[in-house]
């Protein structure tokens, strides 16, 4: 059942440590990528992280990542790498699950985007959200 399972993450590192963490519980198989490696991939139950999506906090972690950013909604400077800001990785990352979609992250931080807040709205109002 786990080679149904994807996770996406926003960076290379943490997909990097979760396939680590996943090995060790003999969860090899889960398939750990950031959103570049899912372009045209689906799973059926797929897991997308927007932990340390969050601009601010992430800067740390961008430091481990190619350095490259786009402009997001309100001109804010966004790391490429994350998957919070741009209306085309929403996009790509919540239609890459066949079934199942969860999304793990901070409410509060989703709604920096228009589209992620749009999500978070549709799941409270659907009493999807935990």
């Amino acid at each position: 059942w786990s080679n149904d399972i994807g996770v996406i993450c926003s960076f290379r590192r943490q997909v990097q440590r979760l396939r680590g963490e996943l090995r060790q519980c003999g969860l090899g198989s889960v398939r750990v990528g950031t959103l570049e490696d899912y372009q045209g991939q689906e799973e059926r139950i797929l897991i997308v992280s927007l932990v340390a999506s969050d601009v601010e906090l992430a800067k740390p972690m961008q430091s481990l990542d190619p350095p490259t950013s786009f402009v997001g909604e309100g001109g804010m400077e966004i790391p490429s790498s994350n998957l919070i800001g741009d209306p085309k990785r929403y996009t790509v990352a919540v239609s890459r699950a066949q079934c199942v979609l969860q999304v793990v992250g901070h409410p509060a931080v989703a709604r920096q985007s228009a589209c992620w807040a749009a999500f978070v709205e549709a799941c409270a109002a659907n009493r999807a959200c935990a």
